[in-house]
């Protein structure tokens, strides 16, 4: 089963007064120069599939200068079934809607996924773990309604935590306070686990497939009480055991409660775990090819893809932003022809002569440009 995206409508969205779009196919590109709102329209997809945004931003930057509210409004169907699901933001404050009804995320999580890549994406690899947390935290909240109640719970748990070290904590009642954070995490630890081994069970397959290498690529995840130079992630039978998370997590906030009070800093839990890519077993941060890292970072996202529609069952829509500017020939050729030809796909683009003749036939082509603030 898969929703595609048929009409996309904004209201006083970032740049956007008014705005309303149609006639989608399989693929479809938006070409215009820079600050026309290229990344701005594929936001507001993400925002009302995946229900969150690459940027992160604060409810004030989505709506547009001088005004209260914005609104987006996604129309999708699937066969003869139609849906629509909206988001009205105001200041603080995020309302989802679906088929003219107020919805929850859970309501909404998983019915219509997406994965967004943008230039930011190829520094997955090379980069530090924070931005490959996040990359399985959006996947999570996609495939799991309870998957964002469980991370906003561990932030807060560990917001607490911080600042009951900076203020000088008794041992006594930080140790009351790890309980609490052992639990939250340990489920935390486990959703990102059982995430970060189906990626690795399709990732080298999609590496191989997409540039024709035989390479063994792996995503592990490796936790933060486990040695910086174990590069399995410690992968026992006891892996995706709740049990055994929490009695190592507890074990592992015993041992370093006297570092935490005496630096005033949590030092152990999922917010420091540590995800890797490895190329034929080696970090693929230290070892691989820059053009292999391009590489490992495009077979992620098409993981993803996967990974996704077998866990919701649904096909998720692929937005590629700008991409096709940071790939050499032979990357933007693999990406291309990996695109499946029943993905709905939404790429943006400042220049057409990415693309050859034969996939700008088959593609929807907007100049956007010349659609702003109109209807299409």
């Amino acid at each position: 089963m898969s929703f595609r995206v048929s009409r996309i409508s904004l209201a006083t969205f970032r740049n956007y007064r008014a705005f309303s779009c149609q006639g989608f196919g399989n693929l479809n590109i938006f070409v215009g120069p820079n600050a026309t709102g290229k990344t701005n329209l594929l936001e507001a997809v993400e925002l009302t599939t995946a229900l969150s945004s690459f940027r992160n931003p604060q409810t004030t930057e989505l709506i547009a200068w001088d005004e209260l509210e914005a609104k987006i409004s996604l129309e999708v169907e699937d066969g003869p079934r139609r849906n629509t699901i909206t988001l009205q933001v105001s200041e603080g404050k995020k309302t989802f809607g679906l088929n003219g009804k107020k919805a929850s995320r859970s309501d909404l999580a998983g019915m219509v996924p997406s994965v967004l890549f943008s230039p930011d994406d190829l520094r997955l690899v090379k980069d530090g773990s924070s931005l490959k947390r996040r990359a399985l935290d959006a996947m999570g909240e996609q495939i799991s309604g309870a998957y964002r109640a469980v991370r906003r719970d561990y932030e807060k748990i560990i917001r607490q935590k911080a600042r009951l070290l900076k203020e000088g904590v008794d041992a006594t009642y930080l140790s009351s306070v790890n309980d609490t954070v052992a639990m939250v995490g340990t489920q935390l630890e486990l959703y990102r686990r059982q995430i970060s081994l189906g990626i690795s069970s399709l990732i080298s397959d999609v590496y191989r497939d997409m540039m024709g290498k035989p390479e063994r690529v792996e995503f592990v995840y490796l936790p933060s009480w486990e040695s910086p130079e174990s590069e399995n992630g410690a992968l026992g039978d006891d892996y995706l055991s709740r049990e055994a998370i929490l009695r190592e997590f507890q074990e592992a906030l015993v041992a370093m409660e006297a570092q935490e009070l005496a630096r005033g800093r949590c030092l152990v839990g999922p917010h420091l775990d540590v995800p890797r890519f490895l190329v034929e077993g080696r970090d693929a941060s230290l070892f691989a090819s820059q053009g292999q890292q391009r590489s490992v970072a495009l077979s992620f996202k098409m993981s993803q893809l996967l990974y996704i529609q077998e866990k919701t069952g649904h096909k998720p829509i692929l937005l590629l932003d700008d991409v096709m500017s940071e790939l050499d020939e032979v990357r933007r050729s693999a990406l291309m022809a990996y695109i499946s030809s029943d993905t709905q796909t939404f790429i943006t683009t400042t220049n057409l002569n990415y693309f050859t003749k034969d996939e700008l036939a088959e593609a929807q082509v907007f100049a956007l440009e010349n659609m702003m603030n109109q209807e299409v």
